[in-house]
C-alpha cells in the first residue's frame, strides 16, 4: 500500500471524487431515517440542534470520531471555504486543527476526510447534524460503528 504522504492534492482529490459515487453510510442523531410524512416535529428538532450551542456538541462528537479514527489510520483532511475553494489536503492534522475544522463557527462549508489507504471517505457540513461515510467496509467499518456508538449516534444506512 501507498502511503498518503505520497499522494498529491490532485490525486486525493481524484480519490475523493470517485469515492463520492460509492456505497454510502451516515452517521446521524437519529437511528433510522424520519420519513418526509412524519407528524413529529423533525425540522424543528433539526433548527434547534443548529443553533445555539447544540451545533458545537454536535459538531464536536463529528471531530471527535475522527480524531479517534485517526488514532488507527492516516488520514487527509480538506475543506471548503467561504469563497467555495478546497484547501490543500492536510495529513494527519493535529487534534486540535481536527476539532477546528469541525467546530469553529467562521467556517462554513463542507469538510472531506479521507483514509487512502482503505480508500473511505467521510464527508460533513457545518449545516448538517449528520455525516456521510462513503465505501467503508470490514475493520474500517467496525470501527467506525463502535466510534460512533461511543458519541451517542447512530451509523446506519440511508432509506432508499
Amino acid at each position: 500500500m501507498r502511503s498518503i504522504t505520497y499522494m498529491t492534492d490532485f490525486e486525493l482529490s481524484v480519490t475523493a471524487q470517485k469515492l463520492l459515487d460509492q456505497p454510502y453510510m451516515v452517521i446521524d442523531i437519529l437511528p433510522v431515517q424520519v420519513p418526509a410524512d412524519s407528524a413529529g416535529q423533525f425540522a424543528k428538532v433539526e433548527q434547534f440542534m443548529l443553533k445555539d450551542e447544540q451545533p458545537g456538541r454536535i459538531h464536536r462528537s463529528f471531530a471527535e470520531i475522527i480524531m479517534k479514527l485517526n488514532c488507527y489510520f492516516d488520514i487527509a483532511a480538506a475543506f471548503c471555504t467561504r469563497s467555495d475553494e478546497w484547501s490543500s489536503w492536510k495529513f494527519n492534522p493535529d487534534p486540535d486543527q481536527l476539532i477546528s475544522l469541525f467546530t469553529d463557527e467562521n467556517r462554513i462549508g463542507s469538510i472531506l476526510i479521507m483514509i487512502p489507504d482503505e480508500k473511505v471517505l467521510i464527508s460533513a457540513d457545518r449545516q448538517d447534524i449528520y455525516m456521510t461515510v462513503f465505501n467503508a467496509a470490514g475493520a474500517v467499518l467496525e470501527i467506525i460503528q463502535a466510534l460512533t456508538s461511543s458519541e451517542g449516534l447512530f451509523l446506519r444506512k440511508p432509506e432508499q
